[in-house]
């Protein structure tokens, strides 16, 4: 649903990290160096794809933009498993880009998928970007703590060159 008043959409849903992130990341999600990589790695699909979710998106106002999703999880008797929700708050204008992020992912839950979607997961990221003319510099900074598991700190820099040609 899409209106005046931002966008809220409901189902299977992509979280305000994982977007955040693919925005930020200075590598491209590109299989080296990418802080999708440790996401993937660490957690699977947790994150990317949130089964059973709301997310509404505000419009923008005054270059900022936030989002938020919330996806019940549960089971019978303990309705924490498999709660995940997630934050973005964003900056846009003259050239300057800053983003911000959070995902917090209960391990469980009743939905079943391959790669798993349930585990859980603590992300945090911030980063920035700058662009004058055909170049932008990112820079970020993500942190992706699995329970149980591994915990990344994944700093991350870069140049883009945009020369506006598609060859063939």
């Amino acid at each position: 649903m899409k209106g005046s008043f931002g966008e809220v959409h409901a189902g299977l849903q992509q979280s305000p990290f994982f977007m955040s992130l693919i925005f930020q990341d200075p590598r491209n999600l590109s299989n080296f160096g990418s802080s999708m990589l440790f996401l993937a790695t660490t957690a699977g699909a947790t994150s990317i794809f949130t089964p059973n979710a709301i997310t509404y998106t505000s419009p923008v106002v005054g270059g900022f933009q936030g989002s938020a999703l919330f996806s019940f999880g549960g089971v019978a008797g303990n309705f924490q498993s498999g709660r995940q929700y997630s934050t973005s708050l964003s900056y846009h204008g003259a050239g300057l880009g800053i983003n911000a992020a959070y995902f917090n992912g209960s391990a469980g839950g009743t939905v079943s998928t391959t790669p798993s979607t349930t585990e859980g997961l603590t992300g945090e990221l911030i980063g920035a970007t700058y662009t004058i003319g055909s170049f932008t510099a990112k820079a970020s900074y993500t942190k992706i703590k699995v329970a149980g598991g591994k915990n990344e700190d994944v700093y991350g820099g870069g140049l883009d060159y945009w020369s506006g040609r598609i060859s063939t």
